[in-house]
């Protein structure tokens, strides 16, 4: 003996696919409006001389998949030094120093963080962003792709 049942609801593919699509997109622009609470904040934290360190903390793109999302908030430039920026300076000030660096030239610097002061400061803020994107853009597919 055998039983089949089928079920049929038109148009569910089509809703199911409006609402991963609104996760998506809600995903994409909560972690862009996350980063931009870091690097914000970074940037206010960070001890000011120059502005050279506070004018290369930027946003970049780690990852970019349908489903996950990862960006970097950096002072870091792979070509910085193109620029007359030196990345191990960011470091130097985040963390401290103490010795003597490459040049033979000796230090004793506390540190002064900025950047990992916004990142606590700011992740449960982050959090609650990218969870609101999701859900917005989850129901607007859902009201406008009816």
């Amino acid at each position: 003996m055998r039983l089949t049942a089928t079920v049929s609801m038109p148009g569910l593919d089509l809703k199911i696919k409006y609402l991963l699509e609104g996760a998506r997109a809600g995903l994409k622009f909560g972690v862009s409006e996350a980063g931009l609470l870091f690097e914000t904040a970074a940037k206010q934290n960070v001890p000011v001389d120059t502005g050279n360190l506070r004018d290369h903390i930027h946003t970049e793109q780690v990852i970019d998949e349908p489903l996950r999302q990862e960006l970097l908030v950096t002072p870091v430039v792979e070509s910085s030094n193109q620029y007359g920026f030196d990345p191990a300076y960011a470091r130097r000030i985040e963390l401290g120093f103490v010795g003597a660096d490459s040049l033979g030239r000796a230090f004793h610097q506390a540190p002064q963080p900025y950047m990992r002061p916004a990142f606590e400061e700011h992740k449960e803020a982050a959090r609650e962003t990218i969870v609101r994107n999701v859900k917005e853009e989850v129901v607007n597919a859902s009201v406008t792709r009816r």
